[in-house]
């Protein structure tokens, strides 16, 4: 009985993800973006310590005592966040990412960007009922299901990220890259 049900609530899950298409196009679907963003998730989780060095080169280039000292915090601020990054996306593979526009770059001053970081990290939360909410419009199987793990995901990514800006407001974002959702 119990095994039935646990298979229902996962072909229903599955189903859910892509509506409006067949049974198999929508596991086939479903497959592609959970695994890609497993991949994707992996990549950046192995790669991220080579944010440090790269960091410090680039800014080496405008003055190598800045190099040492700002590339250091701003590669170390990269590092996180793209280790952050791929462990959530690793850790909520199942519940694949939604596509997104990308992020564009803010080289806002240091007084936006401390006050940016300060709401982000106190409103992350906030993105489980944001995706709750938009996902049941949609799917409602998958607003119950998938949508509130694509939601924490999104909330911690968001007061990662926030708590990031905030510790590093004062350091200048002149070649500082910006990471996709």
């Amino acid at each position: 009985m119990r095994n039935s049900l646990v298979m229902t609530l996962v072909v229903m899950v599955i189903l859910g993800v892509a509506g409006g298409a067949s049974a198999e196009e929508r596991i086939a679907t479903y497959g592609e973006n959970a695994g890609g963003q497993f991949v994707d998730g992996l990549k950046e989780s192995v790669t991220s310590p080579a944010e440090l060095p790269k960091e410090m080169v680039e800014t080496g280039k405008e003055n190598p005592l800045l190099g040492v000292t700002v590339g250091t915090i701003k590669g170390a601020t990269s590092t996180a966040q793209q280790a952050t990054d791929g462990a959530l996306k690793v850790g909520t593979f199942i519940a694949p990412e939604k596509e997104e526009a990308e992020q564009e770059s803010q080289n806002l001053p240091i007084e936006q960007r401390l006050g940016q970081g300060i709401q982000k990290s106190a409103t992350g939360w906030t993105e489980v009922p944001k995706e709750i909410y938009e996902t049941v419009k949609e799917n409602p199987a998958e607003a119950v299901t998938l949508a509130p793990i694509r939601g924490a995901r999104e909330a911690t990514s968001e007061t990662v990220e926030g708590g990031l800006q905030t510790g590093t407001f004062f350091v200048p974002e002149s070649s500082q890259t910006t990471h996709t959702k």
